[in-house]
């Protein structure tokens, strides 16, 4: 099959262009922080023998370290659920010996994420905002 009819082909054209095109939109929140893609992937055939095929239509390039490159050793294929998890806005709670991202925090406890940031960002410590039902607001700040 030409490289170029390949279904991962346009995937692996838009990785390389965010990180070094600086016309491409997504260029400063890549290459422009300096996320790079390493040299032997400058070959589609070597991204792809790497890489191979992913599990789902749906999968997408995630990097296991945010900060560092599309390299064999830091890109796997993840879900968007995944993808979302490794985001440098997320901010990760921990309570007892768990530590999750707020977002799966709200979902294991049935709390909205805003409220548990919200009583994070006044003053609450991580085990009182993930641990207090719905309502039990009482003073906000603490």
């Amino acid at each position: 099959m030409e490289p170029k009819r390949h279904p991962l082909y346009l995937r692996w054209i838009k990785m390389r262009s965010r990180c070094n095109n600086p016309k491409d939109t997504k260029y400063p929140r890549y290459g422009g922080r300096g996320i790079t893609v390493c040299p032997q992937w400058s070959s589609f055939e070597v991204f792809l023998k790497d890489m191979g095929m992913p599990p789902t239509p749906d999968a997408t390039l995630d990097r296991v370290n945010n900060d560092g490159p599309y390299s064999p050793e830091n890109t796997k294929w993840s879900t968007v659920h995944e993808q979302n998890r490794n985001r440098r806005s997320n901010v990760w709670v921990t309570v007892g010996e768990e530590t999750m991202v707020i977002a799966d925090w709200a979902k294991q406890l049935g709390l909205p994420p805003c409220t548990i940031a919200a009583r994070i960002r006044h003053g609450w410590t991580p085990e009182e905002a993930c641990t207090r039902p719905r309502g039990e607001a009482g003073n906000w700040r603490k």
